[in-house]
């Protein structure tokens, strides 16, 4: 008891660690260990950069190219907002993730993107000047400690895609960003002859499969890539995405995915969590603590490792901020032997201590610390079991025959009068549970 780690969960680590079974090899299936996460295995999501005049080209005539992508490959496709002006849009391919697949649909559905891109600039290169044709760009956002999870340990993983494709692959600095980017956003770049660009993307996707993302977080890109740049929100381009059919709720109108995300999408859950597969590094309270990405990664670990890569990127300001829980959704916050609490430091990235509410009878304090992106997303997880709790607790007789909450996709959750987030507090204080729970929860 005296030992136990209030501040990271670190001793609920080790019992809850996901376990994926290694590789595929043939046709064998990919062996996954009983526990499982919320949502289970997540959705693979990938931002590649597209020239502003090509996106005419993904979409096809009357909408029939993307269409087509979205029925073979069952991904969604969406060409996020950008300002007016700009040079170049976000094209975001999401799909739930296969992992006995060689090619997951998230993947496919952005190769066959990419291959309808370079296919159009090769076209060009009949009307490039003598010495300019051969060579072409491509561009995906990611978080900040993705890119340097492909950066690899001294360079070693971008390397071998460098090798395997002949091409030049390379983070960008922070300067190189796009106005609507994320702030934990880094730009990757391939340069090379269209093939070679093509295979290193297919590498590179291969490598960022395992950063799986709960299903609510997709809709927080466009949000968040919109309200990063608030001066430009009044003259946003309308949002144009396709999906399967089969992937929204009944009340979408006017066919399958077109239009504003609104006709189809209640307000995000404001989550902005990576699920780590068991092959990633070990977790972050685990690791020398630097500056902790919104993605539960360090993100300035290994981002300079390569020749090809330039500055690496700040370390994010940490802020703290507290909710006032009623004691009565203890159980669901914390979870049974501190499963609920440990899946929330883990998802979020954020530290995570509860502490008896003093002077408030019948609640008690959690005290989040972090990145402003994992603050909010440890706040949103903390909401998501409550609204769970209260919703078995409304209906317990009913039989459980719809999808887990955690597990919805879309669907939102309602909001709690009750939780409120303070200001900044005192940071370094420090509660526990024991104090307020004794041994019944564990601890």
């Amino acid at each position: 008891m005296a030992e136990m780690d209030q501040n990271t969960g670190g001793e609920h680590e080790a019992e809850e660690t996901i376990e994926i079974e290694a590789e595929v090899h043939g046709g064998e299936e990919a062996v996954v260990a009983e526990k499982k996460w919320p949502g289970w295995p997540g959705e693979s999501v990938f931002r590649m950069l597209v020239p502003a005049q090509k996106v005419g080209g993904i979409i096809g005539r009357k909408g029939e190219f993307i269409k087509k992508i979205v029925e073979e490959t069952r991904a969604r496709v969406k060409i996020l907002d950008g300002p007016p002006g700009t040079v170049q849009r976000a094209v975001m391919i999401s799909a739930k993730e296969e992992p006995g697949s060689s090619v997951p649909p998230a993947v496919d559905g952005l190769l066959r993107i990419h291959k309808r891109i370079i296919d159009g600039l090769e076209s060009d290169f009949t009307h490039a000047p003598s010495g300019v044709a051969g060579k072409v760009s491509t561009k995906l956002l990611v978080p900040a400690s993705q890119a340097g999870s492909l950066i690899g340990k001294q360079g070693g993983t971008v390397k071998s895609i460098q090798e395997a494709s002949n091409c030049i692959v390379r983070v960008l600095g922070a300067e190189d960003l796009p106005i609507f980017a994320l702030q934990d956003d880094r730009v990757v770049e391939v340069v090379g002859d269209p093939a070679g660009v093509h295979k290193a993307l297919e590498l590179i996707a291969s490598h960022l499969r395992k950063f799986l993302v709960d299903r609510g977080v997709i809709p927080i890109f466009e949000m968040n890539m919109q309200t990063a740049n608030p001066h430009h929100a009044e003259h946003m381009p309308p949002h144009q995405s396709w999906g399967p059919s089969q992937g929204l709720p009944p009340n979408v109108g006017g066919g399958p995915g077109f239009g504003p995300p609104s006709q189809y999408m209640p307000p995000p859950r404001q989550l902005d969590s990576y699920y780590p597969s068991a092959e990633m590094p070990p977790p972050v309270d685990r690791q020398p603590h630097q500056g902790i990405s919104a993605y539960g990664r360090d993100a300035s670990i290994g981002v300079h490792a390569s020749s090809n890569t330039q500055s690496a990127p700040s370390i994010v300001t940490q802020i703290t901020q507290q909710m006032q829980i009623p004691l009565s959704y203890a159980d669901a916050v914390i979870g049974t032997a501190g499963a609920s609490i440990s899946y929330i430091r883990r998802a979020s990235g954020a530290t995570v201590t509860i502490q008896e509410a003093r002077g408030v009878p019948g609640e008690m304090t959690v005290e989040i610390s972090g990145t402003a992106s994992q603050v909010q997303t440890a706040q949103q997880l903390i909401q998501n079991f409550m609204a769970e709790a209260a919703a078995a607790a409304a209906a317990p007789a009913q039989p459980q025959t719809t999808v887990p909450a955690a597990d919805q996709g879309y669907n939102s959750y309602p909001a709690h009068g009750s939780v409120y987030a303070s200001p900044p507090s005192n940071p370094g204080h420090a509660g526990g549970y024991g104090s307020v729970y004794g041994a019944n929860y564990g601890y």
